[in-house]
């Protein structure tokens, strides 16, 4: 309990900081103590949890990627590649 208050006060301090605490949405779930609150126990509960599935994917390619390099065989990502759980999509992008 005493983590998730810690998280609280400093998620009030970014949104405060950064000029959020006017908006309605911050305002009505992350600046209400009750709401905030619980936003921050959740954020405690699930720290360094890692989703299965996404971890799944990850290593999957990151394996594939792996055995490329390794055999020589085909051609590896060239750049950054970024996977989105939600929408279960993937690109490689240049940066």
């Amino acid at each position: 309990e005493s983590d998730a208050n810690e998280v609280y006060k400093f998620m009030t301090q970014i949104a405060t900081t950064l000029g959020l605490s006017e908006c309605d949405f911050i305002k009505e779930h992350l600046l209400d103590s009750s709401k905030g609150k619980d936003l921050a126990r959740e954020v405690v509960r699930y720290d360094e949890a890692e989703i299965h599935n996404i971890a799944a994917v990850v290593g999957g390619v990151a394996s594939q990627e792996a055995v490329k390099l390794i055999t020589g065989q085909y051609v590896p990502f060239d750049d950054t590649y970024v996977y989105n759980g939600i929408a279960s999509t993937a690109g490689v992008y240049r940066f």
